[in-house]
């Protein structure tokens, strides 16, 4: 039974939502009224230094990870004497719960979880996080698209590397490296959502098994049951099952392949030098602003293999591999600079690698420029933080012809956003047509963010203008009853009072007024005194249906309707406007 007296922080702990090893869960009341989850860590768990550290690990883990995708963070002491944590309070059912109740998701509902899920994992692994324990009861099923929970046990990328002391998880979603205790890295959480999205599309695990033993020796060795699993959504979840977390894409390459049907595979190795692949910037990767394509030089042996224009523009001779994040390329990332191009062309005495060096520079400089000004002008993009791929600049300088519009995919809104900011694109020419291209795919990952969230925002504001209408055209039934039953009423008491004079009367007119008075104040006895049995629960009901037509979040929704379309038609006055720095 809840303590109603009990609280954390600010929050009134009204009732408990659910309770787990290490805490549990309540519904939270601030003063104003508004509501969060509260988790509590138990207090057997308070003294313990590691569990402590565990908690605080969760707080930061969850707030480099961008709020969209998952329960935002509103406050926290994990350092109080009971530590808690207050995220916000998603009024929807968990995964787990929505299946087991609901059955499997089909058709299109299907799709938007796998890409819902997809943009989630990709946000929290360009935070640098890997969640560890991506399972059906850590997702929650958002009005908005669904949102990812729990990052007791998350990791940050940098500590990855090191063996895992002992098995985290949930047996039935752990990879088989996490099973086996080898080192981790984000592709434990690819597979995971592998095998969430078989319970999302049949209602059971995708490696079933009649004890937990036989569950993890399926896993570890056997293959996953997709049957039911609708194509081609099978063979994408059978790729992220492979065993091998080499062999699994990224979640990056994932959230493109489900988006734009493009390649799941990997890119073979990297062939010998007589056979150069391109390098792979990553279209509509998210990187930091130190990102690693900056993070150290080339060695002078790799120099000393490209000594001119051509040999590099047979190097960066296509952008699919830099578009789809490949990691066989990185070795040539470090020539996507200026500083490199200088010091070939010095080694070469090449004026047009010296050319292309400066190219290079005003590329960056433009296309950086461009994201700078659709992020700080563009309400649903701020906070948003993308950095040009010089490898793509690169690739496009030296083969102009690569440079064409994203595919827009199948998400509604993608296609009318990269038509837009291509706009800016074909105004411009050389280097700063360049630099513009790669900015457009920098920011792919916000054009989904915000295509995906307008579109459940118009489908949300369709079905609370439906609800809207049918709930003002039910009250205004019921009102037309309640007036109909006053005017009755009314009238049921006049002949009540008109039936008392006429009875008096009795005696002189005749017996067959004593019928008609005898009649008429029972008919405004039960008028008069309401006993008609529907009339309470009636006014109750239309009372209940004014609450919530007043309580629908309407308004909220058409503001931020106007805010996305506000954002358009900003890009289009940014886009349309010709560029100040002029190509070569």
């Amino acid at each position: 039974m809840d303590d109603p007296g009990r609280t954390a922080g600010n929050y009134r702990l009204v009732r408990s939502l659910g309770r787990g090893g290490f805490g549990e869960v309540f519904l939270g009341e601030a003063p104003d009224g508004s509501r969060a989850a509260v988790k509590l860590l138990h207090a057997r768990w308070a003294g313990d230094p590691e569990m402590r550290r565990r908690f605080t690990t969760e707080v930061e883990q969850a707030r480099r990870v961008d709020d969209f995708c998952i329960a935002a963070i509103l406050d926290a002491d994990p350092d109080g004497e009971a530590p808690w944590i207050a995220t916000e309070f998603i009024d929807g059912p968990t995964l787990q719960v929505a299946v087991a109740e609901g059955g499997p998701r089909v058709g299109t509902e299907l799709q938007r979880l796998a890409v819902g899920t997809a943009t989630a994992l990709a946000a929290i692994h360009s935070a640098g996080v890997v969640h560890r324990d991506l399972k059906p009861d850590n997702i929650m099923l958002a009005p908005d698209g669904p949102r990812v929970i729990d990052f007791g046990i998350a990791r940050a990328l940098e500590t990855t590397s090191v063996t895992a002391s002992g098995i985290i998880g949930t047996v039935g979603y752990m990879a088989p490296e996490q099973l086996e205790g080898e080192r981790l890295t984000s592709a434990v959480d690819v597979f995971s959502w592998g095998s969430v999205m078989v319970y999302a599309a049949t209602g059971r695990e995708a490696f079933p098994g009649p004890t937990q033993a036989s569950r993890i020796a399926r896993v570890l060795a056997g293959e996953p049951d997709l049957d039911g699993v609708p194509e081609p959504l099978r063979d994408t979840l059978r790729t992220c099952l492979l065993r091998r977390p080499e062999d699994r894409p990224d979640a990056k390459v994932l959230l493109d392949h489900l988006i734009t049907g493009g390649p799941l595979a990997l890119a073979p190795a990297l062939p010998a030098p007589s056979q150069p692949v391109p390098p792979a910037p990553r279209a509509g990767s998210v990187e930091p602003v130190d990102g690693a394509v900056h993070a150290a030089p080339a060695s002078s042996a790799l120099l000393s293999r490209f000594r001119g224009i051509e040999d590099l523009r047979k190097l960066f001779n296509d952008p699919r591999p830099l578009l789809a994040g490949d990691a066989g390329v990185a070795e040539f990332l470090p020539l996507a600079r200026p500083s490199e191009l200088r010091l070939m062309a010095g080694q070469a005495e090449d004026a047009a690698l010296f050319a292309l060096a400066r190219d290079l520079e005003e590329g960056e400089r433009v296309g950086n420029g461009f994201v700078r000004e659709l992020t700080g002008s563009l309400s649903g993009w701020k906070g948003d933080l993308h950095r040009v791929d010089p490898a793509l600049i690169l690739t496009f300088l030296l083969n102009p012809g690569l440079a064409v519009p994203p595919v827009a995919g199948g998400l509604q809104g993608v296609g009318e956003w990269t038509r837009i900011l291509w706009t800016r694109v074909e105004y411009a020419s050389g280097p700063t047509r360049a630099g513009y291209a790669a900015a457009v795919y920098a920011v792919i990952p916000t054009v989904l963010r915000v295509a995906r969230r307008h579109d459940l925002w118009r489908e949300r504001t369709t079905a609370v203008r439906g609800e809207a209408a049918s709930l003002r055209a039910t009250v205004r039934r019921q009102e037309a009853y309640a007036f109909g039953k006053g005017v009755l009423g009314v009238l049921g008491v006049a002949l009540a009072l008109a039936s008392l004079v006429l009875a008096g009367w009795g005696t002189v007119v005749g017996p067959g007024i004593l019928l008609l008075a005898a009649a008429g104040c029972g008919m405004g006895w039960l008028v008069l005194f309401g006993l008609d049995a529907r009339a309470h629960g009636v006014r109750e009901e239309r009372r209940a249906r004014v609450r919530r037509f007043a309580d629908l979040p309407l308004p909220a929704l058409r503001a931020g309707l106007r805010a996305m379309e506000g954002d358009l038609r900003r890009a289009r006055q940014i886009c349309a406007a010709r560029p100040g720095a002029s190509g070569r």
